[in-house]
């Protein structure tokens, strides 16, 4: 007799083949000089967890992308790279950099240079519209907790010739890489939290992003699944067939 089916690898799972086909690459050729320090921020998110996904440069607000987000059992991340050397200084609500990395001195002083970017703000009006965006589709999202949508995350410095002069106390959360690291290793899964919710909200994400970007031709995890059921069906079929077995 033939070997019963269910005691081979014929019936396989088919949602870790799903799951692969999310995953993606980074472009070969980084798209501006401070990718450098977001794709090493990925690099080391991408060894932490196997269950979390990372989006990269998403439109989802209008004329500005997202550097990252990561989405996972641990919720809902979204950090602000910068990749600058020297000293970065925050006060009063200003931010500044002082060009040499050796130690402050009177006659450095006019190296000083303040920056026209406010890191903070632009984290912040990030955070506002991803929250925004959530409670546009609370009907899709009506059985997802509360605080499984809080936005965590801050501010990365990822230069590694970067030293930083920010105080205590400051209206947001910032930090070098390994200080987010171990923040994320630090934290538990939320509750609830679920492929459920992680791929409701990566779809409103994403759909978003394909709206803005105008993507004419967005690749669908849809038909993906289509094809892995077809052809898991297919060998069904010839091991059926190769067994001599008759519907």
């Amino acid at each position: 007799p033939p070997q019963n089916p269910l005691k081979i690898d014929l019936v396989y799972p088919l949602m870790p083949l799903w799951k692969e086909g999310l995953f993606g690459s980074l472009p070969k050729k980084k798209p501006h000089p401070d990718a450098t320090g977001e794709y090493h921020l990925i690099t080391r998110l991408q060894s932490l967890t196997d269950t979390s996904y990372i989006l990269y440069g998403l439109h989802l607000i209008q004329g500005e992308d997202v550097d990252i987000i990561m989405l996972g059992p641990k919720g809902i991340w979204v950090f602000e790279v910068i990749y600058l050397k020297g000293l970065i200084r925050w006060q009063n609500g200003e931010w500044s950099k002082l060009n040499s990395t050796r130690r402050l001195s009177v006659r450095h002083q006019h190296q000083v240079e303040k920056l026209d970017q406010a890191f903070d703000a632009k984290w912040q009006h990030a955070s506002n519209e991803i929250s925004a965006l959530l409670r546009e589709n609370d009907s899709l999202l009506k059985n997802i907790p509360s605080h499984a949508q809080k936005i965590r995350g801050g501010l990365v410095f990822a230069h590694p010739q970067g030293r930083y002069d920010i105080p205590p106390g400051c209206p947001f959360n910032w930090g070098v890489v390994p200080f987010w690291i171990e923040k994320f290793q630090s934290l538990p899964a939320i509750e609830g939290m679920n492929d459920y919710v992680i791929f409701s909200i990566m779809d409103i994400f994403l759909e978003r992003h394909r709206q803005i970007a105008e993507i004419e031709r967005p690749r669908s995890m849809m038909n993906h699944a289509e094809k892995i059921v077809v052809t898991a069906d297919e060998n069904i079929q010839k091991w059926m067939e190769n067994n001599m077995i008759i519907e």
